[in-house]
């Protein structure tokens, strides 16, 4: 089940960030800020988001998910964890064929 974090976030250590995922879920490795605000301040929120994770000794990986009225949803993340989580992908579709068969279709 993933959802937003009730009072946004405000769970602290129990349940950090503003998804809340349970179980077994690829979600649990990353730290979700959601933002929808006129001005962005993607950076400020970025490193917020990361000293937050730290500080609560939480190895997880910060992405600020941002939108604005009447704007889609846009994600901010750091270069090299987006270049992993693409690696780590790359990796799993070569270890089921059936999912690059069914990409190209």
């Amino acid at each position: 089940m993933v959802r937003r974090t009730p009072r946004s976030g405000g769970f602290g250590s129990f349940m950090p960030g503003d998804i809340m995922a349970r179980g077994q879920t690829i979600l649990n490795d990353f730290y979700i800020e959601m933002k929808n605000c006129e001005q962005w301040k993607l950076l400020e929120w970025y490193k917020k988001a990361r000293e937050e994770s730290l500080d609560l000794g939480l190895s997880k990986i910060p992405i600020i998910d941002v939108t604005r009225n009447l704007e889609e949803h846009f994600i901010f993340i750091r270069r090299d964890h987006f270049v992993k989580i693409i690696r780590e992908l790359e990796g799993y579709r070569k270890s089921d064929p059936q999912r690059s068969t069914d990409r190209q279709n």
